[in-house]
């Protein structure tokens, strides 16, 4: 009987084991890049400060600042998109990760942001 009750908890934990991993390998989600953002893309703005995104295939991004002619911050994280979001995760540069919306057509990128509850868009030129 004592043998039974083992064996029973065994197959049990075992059974456990399996629907977590499993539960887990579904959970693994393949993230989306739209293949449009590939590439350098820059912003001007009139007081001459400049901001570039380089968005490269593997998913890997790099944001570079430049304040008054010095470049002042590059940050490298990761990207992705779902449905009309850009997803930018530079928290392993102790920086910011958030979604955003965005727009491309021909060479411009247009990115939405919400900040204290007002919305602007930066508009980005495709770099040459």
């Amino acid at each position: 009987m004592k043998m039974r009750n083992t064996v029973k908890r065994f197959i049990g934990f075992l059974l456990a084991t399996v629907f977590v991993f499993a539960l887990a390998a579904c959970s693994n989600e393949t993230l989306e890049r739209d293949s449009n953002l590939v590439g350098r893309w820059e912003n001007v703005s009139e007081t001459g400060s400049w901001e570039a995104f380089e968005f490269s295939e593997d998913g890997t991004v790099t944001l570079t600042s430049r304040i008054a002619g010095v470049t002042a911050i590059a940050h490298n994280g990761s990207w992705s998109t779902d449905n009309g979001q850009l997803l930018l995760d530079f928290s392993e540069d102790s920086h910011d990760t958030g979604n955003y919306t965005y727009r491309v057509s021909a060479n411009r990128l247009t990115i939405e942001t919400i900040f204290a509850g007002h919305t602007s868009e930066v508009v980005f030129e495709r770099a040459q």
